[in-house]
């Protein structure tokens, strides 16, 4: 670039405005890139959901356009605009100069966990993790294997926080009694859906601890299960053990004795979990 270019992105005007992205006008941005990137599928994928489940919202990030009208940030974006097949309210930068395409997106992206201790939610690491696995249940991500991956936003997660608060608290108690069974998240997200009753409670504790079980108890057989996949060293996946779970649950709840717990993914549904209410 010679001086004169260089002066001329300098004096150029930078101007940001809010406009309504139509998935016609994306496909034509997208044609002119100042250089192309690789598109990160999933990261469009979560833009889309956000966008189609009208949760995508203005956060001083948008799309940038060099002095000559070419796209310098915002692919991904777009493309979910596209992909969202809906039109969306997207702030617009014009006026961008070439030398600053380097100094984009060089930040390291916020966490679930690190919004979610800017909002001084209590166990924010946890919180996230057992609110995203419920915001995947709510939004019915559910298909014969469980839940799907559908990651939702940070903001998205946050809001979940209210109903689970209770859940994350009750995971705070019984981790460490039940560390190497069930992960933290996966406590969390059972104990909400199941309804998180004193009910809920004592069946979590008794696979805890074991105490006072017999065989054919459900709460027995699950704790059987986890440990178990300890002493084969193979662990279960997060679908089958979730799966485990609210089959005990569910035969726990409704007095049913256990001879074995199983799930055959290739021949049952995803159980439906029975929720307590006291």
């Amino acid at each position: 670039m010679n001086r004169r270019q260089v002066e001329a992105e300098v004096e150029a005007e930078v101007v940001t405005t809010i406009e309504m992205v139509t998935p016609a006008m994306a496909a034509s941005w997208l044609k002119f890139q100042h250089r192309n990137r690789n598109i990160i599928t999933q990261r469009v994928r979560t833009y889309a959901e956000a966008m189609r489940n009208g949760d995508w919202q203005l956060n001083g990030e948008g799309i940038c356009f060099n002095t000559e009208g070419q796209l310098l940030n915002g692919q991904h974006r777009l493309a979910a605009v596209i992909q969202a097949d809906c039109p969306v309210r997207l702030q617009i930068t014009r006026g961008i100069a070439n030398s600053a395409f380097a100094t984009i997106d060089q930040g390291k992206p916020r966490t679930a966990a690190n919004v979610f201790t800017a909002a001084s939610v209590p166990s924010a690491t946890e919180a996230a993790a057992v609110a995203r696995l419920v915001c995947i249940w709510d939004r019915r991500h559910i298909v014969s294997q469980g839940p799907k991956e559908a990651v939702p936003t940070a903001t998205m997660l946050l809001e979940y926080y209210p109903q689970i608060a209770d859940s994350v608290r009750f995971v705070g108690r019984v981790r460490a009694r039940l560390r190497g069974l069930l992960p933290p998240s996966e406590i969390g997200f059972l104990h909400w859906l199941f309804g998180g009753t004193h009910r809920v409670e004592r069946f979590f504790e008794a696979v805890a601890d074991g105490e006072g079980l017999i065989g054919t108890d459900p709460q027995y057989r699950l704790r059987e299960r986890l440990i178990g996949q300890l002493r084969h060293r193979a662990r279960l996946g997060a679908t089958m053990r979730l799966a485990l779970a609210i089959k005990a649950w569910n035969a726990s709840y409704q007095g049913r004795p256990l001879r074995a717990l199983l799930w055959h993914s290739d021949q049952e549904a995803f159980p439906a979990a029975i929720r307590d209410v006291e």
